[in-house]
């Protein structure tokens, strides 16, 4: 998603179609948190299209355990997966 707020206001606005959206990549996803614009646009993704795919990046995971939880709850995803620079995908 390029600029939350921009997304939320197109798919307010019905330029941006969620039943046909299949997967969301939320980039910067540390920030859905509180009133942040991915929490509404994952609450209106999920309800419309509840079998869609949801993707978080961050290279900023908060190492405050209860904002890790909120964050996974906000964009409805169940699991994190690390990588760093020694992982065996990521080293070569």
């Amino acid at each position: 998603l390029v600029g939350g707020q921009i997304t939320r206001s197109d798919v307010e606005r019905g330029f941006v179609d969620l039943k046909e959206t299949t997967v969301m990549i939320y980039d910067e996803a540390h920030r859905a948190v509180g009133n942040h614009p991915y929490t509404s646009i994952i609450a209106l993704f999920a309800s419309t299209n509840p079998l869609g795919r949801r993707i978080g990046l961050t290279a900023s995971l908060p190492p405050d355990e209860e904002k890790v939880k909120e964050i996974l709850q906000n964009l409805r995803i169940s699991r994190i997966e690390i990588r760093d620079e020694g992982s065996k995908d990521v080293k070569p």
